[in-house]
């Protein structure tokens, strides 16, 4: 007999409200995301619960059922429809959902928001923490209760830096690559532009550009990010492959990244006639670069708030902090520091 959860029991309830205000906070309709099972099940409770189980079918679905144990989770994204039918039975209202996600986030964080002493995590050459996970509203709204008001960011980030590391090279890449030099001097202007000729949002062609920028294929699959970002749409993706400053991007990333090519494990194949040729850099290596980078800067920033008391909370290439900077000082600093130049957008909410 299938289970039914007895929504009068106020014990259900309350794990239901938790467990709505848990998949609201972190988790996106339209994105899917690694997830473990154990971080799941602080929330939603052990897969061996009746309830817990129907919890997960009810507010989840699985996009990626495989997995590897040590190094790669199942992949998860919110059910919509199921979170507004569980609460409509819970009556739990938007009120009431945002008081259970900051009553989460005041049993897991309170005494690191209060201190500013955040403990991280280090994956991959970057520093991780449950908070990051949150999305961006939500998380705003929880950093500036604690006041942490001033946000910052690295401009275009992953262009400057590797592009910056490229001309370090033994022959340096001293090219001028017109795409990459555009993101870096009109981000917002490129990323308007390829929406309207494809077809999609801005927040989707900034997505497109951070995909393509680390390797990925402009696809009819299934399981390819850029056709997902697209709605597997075959018209817009024909318009993305079409675009002529796609098509130049996707030429100067190639040159970028061949001009890098000794920073990279080498990996090779035997044909049938015996011949061992070379296999193409994976995405995840050019990631793993850009993240070695980007903690190299980012710990130079870390030192420089240190030294000045800084409250701050890092969200990888940017932080928000309760004091604002003299951005042209750490600039300054950060070259002096590492040989990088950046720029450090600010907003304050």
């Amino acid at each position: 007999m299938a289970y039914t959860p007895n929504f009068q029991d106020p014990r259900v309830r309350a794990r239901c409200s938790r467990a709505c205000a848990f998949v609201s906070a972190v988790m996106s309709s339209t994105e899917s995301r690694s997830w473990s099972t154990r971080y799941i099940d602080r929330y939603l409770g052990s897969q061996r619960n009746s309830l817990s189980k129907w919890l997960r079918s009810q507010l989840l679905i699985c996009t990626r059922s495989t997995w590897i144990q040590g190094h790669r989770c199942k992949e998860y994204r919110l059910n919509a429809q199921g979170l507004l039918w569980l609460r409509s039975q819970i009556g739990l209202d938007q009120d009431d959902l945002e008081q259970e996600q900051h009553a989460i986030v005041g049993q897991e964080h309170s005494r690191e928001l209060s201190s500013g002493q955040f403990q991280y995590h280090e994956q991959s050459d970057r520093l991780w923490h449950p908070l990051q996970r949150y999305r961006r509203e939500l998380r705003t709204r929880i950093l500036e209760d604690e006041g942490y008001r001033h946000h910052y960011d690295i401009e275009s980030a992953a262009i400057t830096l590797c592009l910056q590391y490229s001309q370090q090279q033994d022959p340096p890449m001293d090219l001028w690559l017109e795409s990459l030099e555009q993101l870096r001097s009109q981000k917002d202007l490129v990323r308007q532009r390829l929406a309207e000729d494809v077809g999609c949002d801005i927040k989707t062609a900034k997505l497109i550009i951070t995909a393509l920028f680390g390797g990925a294929h402009i696809a009819a699959r299934p399981d390819g990010s850029i056709y997902q970002y697209l709605g597997y749409d075959r018209g817009r993706l024909e318009l993305l492959r079409a675009s002529k400053w796609i098509q130049q991007f996707r030429s100067d990333l190639q040159i970028l990244w061949q001009s890098m090519r000794s920073e990279f494990p080498v990996r090779t194949i035997k044909t049938r006639q015996g011949y061992e040729r070379r296999l193409p850099v994976r995405p995840s290596d050019k990631w793993r670069l850009y993240f070695r980078l980007e903690r190299l800067v980012m710990a130079s920033i870390r030192e420089y708030l240190d030294r000045r008391s800084v409250r701050y909370f890092l969200i990888h290439d940017g932080w928000a902090s309760d004091q604002e900077i003299d951005r042209s000082d750490l600039e300054q600093w950060v070259y002096a520091d590492t040989g990088y130049r950046i720029r450090i957008d600010y907003k304050r909410s």
